[in-house]
């Protein structure tokens, strides 16, 4: 049960991840920018036809380095709502993470509880009838 719940996990979590990514992964168009700290944050300047954008580049376990050039990804409509291009902070945030991490532990705990993979085997020599749909 414990394989089957993981073998879910694996196919859904990712699928989730590529088709709900903002700004969309398909149709969302990648531009070079440079990152610098600006006002005590890091900020990633990118051109866009001759238009100057930022977006915060700042990300928790993200390090950057001034001058740094990193990619931006932005949807056409709306080029000054775009983010970094980085598989921390564009393909996994940490609320994804730890929130699916979390439903993975649940779910597990619930499999094993439900189908009683939880209980010891009996003793060597007690009786034990078994059911009908035991194998």
């Amino acid at each position: 049960m414990l394989k089957s719940a993981l073998t879910l996990y694996l196919v859904c979590f990712p699928l989730y991840i590529l088709f709900s990514r903002d700004p969309d992964f398909f149709d969302g168009v990648r531009v070079p920018a440079t990152v610098r700290l600006q006002q005590g944050r890091w900020e990633a300047n990118y051109l866009v036809n001759g238009k100057g954008y930022r977006v915060n580049a700042s990300y928790p376990l993200r390090t950057l380095m001034e001058g740094k050039r990193v990619m931006v990804i932005y949807e056409e409509a709306a080029p000054a709502n775009g983010k970094l291009f980085k598989v921390w902070g564009y393909w996994l945030t940490i609320e994804e993470v730890l929130f699916s991490a979390a439903l993975l532990t649940v779910l597990s705990v619930a499999a094993v509880f439900i189908t009683g993979e939880n209980e010891p085997p009996p003793p060597p020599g007690t009786y034990y009838k078994r059911q009908k749909y035991e194998t």
